[in-house]
């Protein structure tokens, strides 16, 4: 890899993302006594992102590599207009005070950004809807370090655990190729006092779903979630603002569903069989206007449609099972469709957690464990994750990756030379550079 191809990579942030910085300025609040600030907030934050994008295992050891490195400082103030870089202890106290909901404003504006340069639309599946993955996600955990922020449980031993969690909402494709983290909610005790209750992943949906219309007014969201989401306060929230929902159904959650279901399909009333014949066959059974009733009620909260999907090999053995509910009337004609776009929620899984958790993000670290910094952190984390998977997208970044073998080796090395060399100023990212979107 070549300084030249370097270049590539930042001029590809600076044109897909021209006001970066600016809009850091303007998202994050400076909460710190400004007398006694050497470092702009929007700055901390920015190189927070990068220490994420080039994979670094701690915050420790990017300061040490980065901070007195003069090829760094001068790359920095070529592409960021970055001209001082903090002590690990000086990241940690200037980013402290910054909050979910204003990081989650930095990542609006950018897929702002990607809407109005049409890019998003490319990833739109079901009639114009995104789809988007909602699902929580372990951080850090430890049995001695912790805060008042802290969820606690009793682990296999009988010992006091300490963890913080998140739940994401990520726009994913329905080839399982793309997961763009849309806004996620801390999972943690919203008091200081030790009397607190944890908290739960269907109190911080409660909380991300009102700020997801906050945050895109106008968008048309399909959203994807497990079976712990089929509950009445979920589903009311969703059809409210004329959202969707395609959750996952099971016996063991929705038994009164289920017997409704069983008993239609035994009578054969309301249930309709397609097979496929190429490769592996697929059968859809579904029904329309089933009852979902909530253990605690009494009476019928809503009326949802049911679909189960089965797939066979070529030697007729099962090999899939999974069903759903849904408030999309089902058909002949978009049965397949809605079975496709409820498999793409296993994207987030594999496009966002583990790519984070396993490829070099390191988000399950404890950067940093007082005010806010284990949101801030993860938080930063999802800035860098959604450059670093739309570079993956453009042309010449998966060019440029496959040069190297991965996107994790890509970005290590993009390290390496921007710590050994300082880029010419014939290479500053003032070109026009042509991004083309290709999810196939």
């Amino acid at each position: 890899m070549t300084t030249g191809e370097e270049a590539k990579a930042f001029k590809f942030i600076n044109k897909l993302f021209p006001k970066l910085r600016k809009w850091c300025l303007q998202a994050l609040p400076d909460r710190r006594r400004q007398k006694s600030c050497i470092y702009p907030l929007e700055d901390v934050f920015l190189l927070t992102v990068l220490m994420f994008l080039f994979r670094c295992r701690s915050l420790r050891a990017f300061t040490q590599e980065m901070r007195d490195n003069e090829s760094v400082l001068s790359n920095l103030r070529l592409y960021f207009g970055i001209n001082k870089f903090p002590s690990d202890d000086e990241f940690r106290y200037a980013l402290q005070d910054i909050t979910a909901k204003e990081i989650n404003t930095v990542l609006q504006r950018m897929h702002n950004r990607l809407e109005r340069r049409k890019l998003s639309r490319k990833i739109q599946t079901l009639d114009g809807q995104d789809l988007v993955a909602l699902d929580g996600s372990g951080q850090i955990s430890s049995h001695k370090i912790h805060c008042p922020k802290c969820l606690t449980k009793t682990d296999v031993g009988g010992s006091e655990l300490f963890l913080h969690q998140e739940l994401v909402a990520s726009m994913v494709d329905e080839k399982a190729n793309l997961s763009l983290t849309l806004a996620y909610e801390p999972i943690a005790r919203q008091g200081t006092n030790e009397f607190n209750k944890n908290d739960c992943e269907l109190n911080a949906g409660m909380r991300l779903l009102p700020r997801l219309k906050a945050l895109y007014p106008k968008r048309k969201f399909l959203f994807l979630a497990d079976a712990l989401y089929s509950v009445t306060p979920i589903i009311d929230f969703i059809k409210s603002k004329n959202w969707n929902f395609l959750f996952t159904a099971k016996p063991e959650r929705n038994k009164e569903l289920f017997f409704m279901y069983w008993y239609l399909r035994r009578e054969k009333r309301q249930t309709k069989f397609i097979s496929m014949d190429s490769g592996n066959k697929r059968k859809y059974v579904w029904a329309n206007g089933l009852p979902l009733i909530q253990n605690h009620l009494n009476k019928p909260q809503h009326w949802v449609n049911m679909l189960v999907c089965f797939e066979y090999n070529e030697l007729g053995q099962r090999i899939y099972r999974n069903s759903w509910i849904t408030n999309i009337t089902i058909t002949e004609q978009n049965v397949a469709k809605l079975v496709s776009a409820a498999r793409a929620r296993f994207t987030i899984e594999n496009k966002t957690f583990n790519e984070q958790k396993n490829l070099g993000f390191n988000t399950e670290h404890n950067f940093g464990h007082f005010g806010n910094l284990p949101e801030v952190f993860f938080g930063a984390a999802q800035v860098a994750h959604l450059i670093s998977g739309l570079f993956a997208l453009w042309k010449e970044g998966k060019k440029l990756q496959a040069q190297v073998g991965s996107q994790r080796r890509f970005w290590q090395r993009l390290a390496v030379i921007f710590t050994l060399s300082t880029l010419p100023e014939s290479l500053r990212p003032i070109f026009y550079l042509k991004f083309e979107l290709n999810s196939s």
